[in-house]
């Protein structure tokens, strides 16, 4: 079970890093703006969208769940944990961007690892955070909490692709 639950917490970061590498290498036409500035105007472009996405789900999950008055303090706190974790991470994404036109392979992938670990930090203070609101929530909420969060985490899928029209990242050649 715990394996399952790191496979579904690493698969988001990894496609969404791969869809950000790659949309950098993926340049088809030249363009009159230097890469550098590119790669920052599109992670300023997905911050803005990772935002407004982290804002609807917020309202989707207070919703699903019902929370009520007597949970809004931890609903706060949980809701408030998914704002600065999104913030966090657009902001090392941009910064990522921005350093990316200039960074050598052994940087690349450094700066990769720095964005896998972040994200294993987020997801372990957005664990704790939603720990505190569940323990506040009656046996009916728990169990549509339960439902919700068996599904597979589907955050790359729903944000990368209908968002951002990200392509696939492209396959090795089998050897």
């Amino acid at each position: 079970m715990k394996n399952s639950l790191v496979r579904h917490a690493a698969v988001p970061v990894l496609l969404t890093l791969s869809f950000l590498t790659t949309s950098a290498w993926a340049q088809t036409s030249p363009s009159p703006k230097a890469p550098e500035s590119r790669a920052a105007e599109y992670a300023q472009n997905h911050a803005k969208s990772h935002e407004d996405y982290v804002e609807r789900r917020i309202n989707r999950l207070y919703s699903q769940l019902k929370i009520t008055l007597e949970q809004a303090p931890q609903w706060s706190a949980f809701a408030q944990t998914m704002r600065d974790n999104a913030k966090r991470i657009d902001d090392a994404f941009k910064a990522r961007a921005e350093k990316l036109p200039t960074m050598n392979a052994e940087e690349s992938l450094n700066s990769y690892a720095e964005l896998a670990q972040m994200h294993a930090e987020n997801m372990q203070k957005l664990s704790t955070s939603f720990n505190a609101l569940y323990a506040t929530m009656s046996e009916p909420q728990k169990q549509i909490a339960d439902k919700l969060f068996r599904k597979p985490y589907r955050h790359a899928r729903d944000h990368g692709r209908r968002e951002h029209g990200a392509r696939k990242p492209a396959m090795a050649p089998k050897q």
